[in-house]
This record gives C-alpha cells, structure tokens and sequence, in this order.
C-alpha cells in the first residue's frame, strides 16, 4: 500500500480473535450507513491482516483510515488527500468516534439489540411524535437546568438593542419563569408517564446478529409502531403478561427476515423503585417521564421537591441492573431534596447581573472581558462539580450501597472512561464546561467510600473535588 500515513493512534479497546470478521463487517456496515465510505477492502499490512476504509469526504478530499489489531486494542492510521484538509485534533476525534463503537461492539460480543419499550396501561405509539422543539427543549433540561440558563444568557447579546438597560433583568426574569415551570417543561420530553397506575416498564430484548440486524431495519422497521401495536393489543391491552413467544407470533407475521433469534422480557417497577426512595429522602414523589432513547441518561429538575419531575431513558434501563438504576434514581432525587436547580440558577444569575450591571466597562477591553468571561463560567461548572460529587454520596449513603451506583457509572460512561484511564486525566479534564467531575473520580471515590462513617457530604465532596484537581495538577492520579 503506497500510502503516507500521517497520524498514528491507538484505541484502546481489545476486539477478540474470534470477533475480527463479524467486527470489520460490523464496521464497514457503519460506516456506509452513517459515514461517507466510499470503499473498503481487507488487506495485509507489514505481514498482519488490516482492513483499510476509503472515505470520500467532499469532491476535493479524502480520507484513507487503515485499521489493525496491536497489544493495546486497534492500531488505526489517517492518510488525508491533500495533506493539509484535516486537522490532526479532528483526526483524533474520529478515533474517539471509533472507541466508542468498538466499545460497544465488543461489550455485546458482536450481538446488537433492538428493544420495545411497554408499559400495562399506555399504548406503545407516544401520543404524538416527537417534534424539533421539543427535542430541543428536553437537551436543555437534561442537566438541571444548567445550559438552559446558559443559552439564555447568551441570548442576551442579540436582543439588547431592543430592550437596552433593562435586557438583563428581563432575561433573569424570563429564566425565572422557565424554572418556576421546569417540572412540567421536562415532562414534555418524556414519551410515556410513569405513575401509581402505571408503574412498570417492559423492556423487551430482540437480540440479533449483525447482518440480521440490517435486514429487519430494512424491511421491517418502517413498520415497527404497527408491530409494537399489534403485541400490545395481543398481551398487555388484554391485561395478559408479555412473552416472547407472543413477539416472535407477531414478527413472524411480517416475515421470516424480521424474525428475531432470541427474545427476552425484562420488567422494572420504577415507580416503586422512585417511590422507596423518596420516603428515604423524606420528599414527595415527582413526576416520572420515560424517555425512548437509547442514551443511557437520568435527570431531575424543578423549583422544589413539590415541584419536580424525574426523566429517565430507556437505555438507561435496558444497560442497567435493577440495583444500579436504583443508584442512579437516588443520585438524582438528591438534586431534588438539595434543590440543586435553583442554586445552578442563584449562580448563573448572579454572575450575569454582576457582570453587565457592575462590570460593563470590560467590554470595552476586550481581551480582559473574553478572560473574565471564561475563567467565571469555568468557575461556575467547577462549583457546578461540587454538588455532582455531593448527589453520589448521598445516593450511596441512602442506598448504602456506593458499589452499585459505581458499576453504573462504569456501564453508562463506558466510552468516556475508556478514555480517561487511557490517555489520563489533566487540568483541562477539570476546568472543562460540564457540570459532571471525571467518571474515574467519581467511580474510584465510591468504591473507597466506608458508609459506616457519616460525614457532611457536601463538605466532603467540596474538598474531593479540590484535591483531584490539584492531583492532575501534580500529574498524579486521584487518589
């Protein structure tokens, strides 16, 4: 292969022996289905079996990626024509993108699934799909409130010249109003309700290999509400249990090819699961929003415990066991008890008044405002990172099981973990816009943590937070 090949990396993920073949297969099929590859060929490189992928990028440039097994994971290596049209930092991002797949593909052993979400007494179609706006409106919210905030603020700069000196203070207001009413905007992103009347969630598994996988999405799945109908009208719509052998009846009606090799039902009760936990936590139960995604994800928001609404994903049920979503559940209502939202707002709030009422005369200094305006956001999601690190130790102190909501964080940030125990974590892992600390730190310090000895966990995680920072500082690990 005459090829220059101008950037070398690693992904640090092992693909079994075993796996190669369905794995180039797996990847090849990706790659037409969502990326721009133009061709791919399986090919010896310096005597060991490759597979190299041609992208087509636009009419001017393309991408050579070749991809190897090595000790440490995948070898993968760029060759860009011309030279000069792609960056080596978006170079690592496509290997970053590769991690992940990888990363799934091996911890499914080649296997993918497709689920079917249930629950007894809601039909399975989501009274109406989805739009733009409401997607919109539910990234926002998946994070207490926090870049809602941040993208109002912002807002400011364009609508000022209609409103001038009072902008400011119609902005706060208006953010004020959009947390007053927080509970009911998240709930517009769930697709089902989860109540006393409607407490369990069915999660059924279709398991199938890769090229079987391709072909139900292509014959079967612009059928699938009508499919999913059909099963409920048949078990649960007759106030029967769901079975696999009653999917399979149902799939086989539409052909041999959207017939899955294995089915198999799990049932959560998350209403129970939320309810136990808010008599631990001594507040009112929220709202429960069911989110059909595959993105395994928990978030609460809400002026008070009153006031509050708890969206949880699909995926998160599916990837999880019982004992860890329960973890994931009280790290959650803990921002509720704390009224973590209101504080992220106190915060955002104060900055911003403080900042264009008090300190407008940076703007007329523009470097100094553009350093201002960076260290005080990046300040903020620091502090942002304190009550993240406070929420884990009240769920483990409240489950008292700290093991279990570490071995969530371990399953649902898989990818970002990889990466951190690989390549480590610095400053900028620390200073970065998220509101989260490192997954590393935060699984380590839980399965550290003695729940027999009761401390103050916000002033524990204060200073936790404080000292892996200076830790990467020092270029050492957390300890």
């Amino acid at each position: 292969m005459e090829f220059q090949w101008q950037y070398r990396d690693i992904v640090p993920v092992k693909v079994p022996d075993e796996l190669w073949h369905d794995f180039i297969q797996f990847l090849e099929e990706y790659s037409r289905r969502y990326g721009a590859l133009e061709r791919s060929e399986e090919v010896t490189y310096e005597g060991k079996p490759a597979f190299l992928m041609h992208f087509r990028l636009s009419p001017e440039i393309t991408l050579d990626a070749l991809i190897q097994q090595h000790p440490d994971g995948l070898l993968v290596m760029y060759a860009v024509h011309p030279p000069e049209a792609i960056r080596r930092v978006n170079l690592a991002r496509y290997t970053n993108d590769l991690t992940n797949i990888t990363h799934r593909f091996v911890s499914v052993k080649g296997i993918i699934s497709l689920y079917l979400v249930f629950l007894p007494e809601t039909s399975p179609i989501p009274a109406s799909i989805e739009s733009g706006w409401r997607r919109f409106i539910g990234y926002l919210l998946m994070s207490n409130m926090f870049y809602f905030f941040i993208f109002v603020l912002v807002l400011g700069v364009f609508i000022y010249h209609f409103f001038l000196y009072y902008t400011p203070l119609i902005l706060v207001a208006m953010q004020v109003a959009v947390l007053l009413l927080s509970d009911r905007l998240a709930a517009l992103r769930g697709d089902f309700k989860v109540d006393a009347h409607n407490q369990v969630v069915y999660l059924a598994e279709l398991r199938l290999k890769q090229r079987n996988f391709v072909e139900l999405m292509e014959r079967c799945w612009p059928k699938i509400m009508e499919i999913k109908q059909k099963i409920y009208d048949r078990t649960l719509g007759l106030g029967k249990e769901l079975t696999p052998d009653a999917i399979l009846s149902v799939f086989s009606e539409y052909g041999v090819s959207c017939t899955p090799h294995r089915v198999s039902i799990k049932k959560i009760n998350l209403y129970r699961m939320v309810a136990d936990l808010t008599q631990r936590f001594k507040i009112p139960i929220p709202k429960i929003a069911l989110v059909n995604v595959l993105v395994p994800n928990a978030a609460a928001t809400g002026v008070s415990p009153s006031r509050a609404t708890l969206l949880v994903t699909s995926g998160l049920l599916t990837l999880l066991e019982e004992e860890e979503i329960y973890g994931v559940l009280a790290h959650e209502l803990s921002h509720v008890k704390a009224r973590d939202p209101v504080i992220l707002f106190a915060m955002t709030a104060s900055e911003y008044l403080i900042r264009v009422y008090f300190l407008w005369w940076l703007f007329f200094l523009l470097p100094l405002f553009f350093a201002y305006f960076i260290t005080a956001l990046t300040l903020l999601f620091f502090i942002a990172k304190f009550l993240e690190a406070r929420a884990d130790l009240d769920a483990a102190y409240a489950t008292g099981n700290p093991k279990a909501l570490a071995r969530a964080l371990r399953k649902a940030a898989a990818p970002r973990l990889q990466m951190e125990m690989a390549y480590g974590v610095g400053v900028g892992g620390w200073l970065t816009w998220d509101t989260h600390p490192p997954v590393y730190f935060r699984v380590r310090r839980l399965e550290k943590l003695d729940i027999t000895r009761r401390v103050n966990t916000f002033t524990r995680s204060v200073k936790d937070v404080i000292s892996g920072l200076l830790a990467s500082i020092r270029g050492v690990p957390y300890p």
